[in-house]
């Protein structure tokens, strides 16, 4: 029997956790298809803008203090190791610090389709 997964996904356009998930489920995609490539079934994905943080400010600021600041240091140092490692598990070597703010004029920009082509830069 044939079958078509439709999948819609609420993402944030610049985050590192979103772009995980999106590898991983193009992983599960592949593997299910490698399992039954006998099958035909498809899949598609349409990506939905999540603003996550619409009080952000609209300049960009050191986004190491930023989540320090927001989370703590212990908290910070935590989310940023487990990152890491489930990165590392996807092929992805990600890099801290840089800047951060209001992603409202990237939601702009990006439309469903777009969303997760070219954003990141690990």
């Amino acid at each position: 029997m044939l079958c078509t997964a439709q999948a819609g996904i609420p993402a944030l356009t610049r985050d590192s956790w979103c772009y995980v998930g999106k590898k991983r489920l193009e992983r599960g995609i592949a593997a299910y298809k490698a399992a039954h490539p006998d099958v035909g079934d498809t899949f598609s994905t349409n990506w939905f803008p999540f603003y996550l943080n619409p009080d952000a400010p609209k300049t960009s600021i050191d986004k190491t203090n930023y989540y320090k600041s927001k989370f703590g240091e212990e908290r910070t140092v935590a989310m940023f190791q487990r990152l890491s490692a489930l990165g590392e598990v996807e092929g992805i070597k990600f890099k801290y610090g840089g800047k951060t703010g209001n992603t409202r004029d990237s939601h702009r920009m990006s439309g469903p389709g777009v969303m997760l082509h070219n954003c990141y830069s690990c």
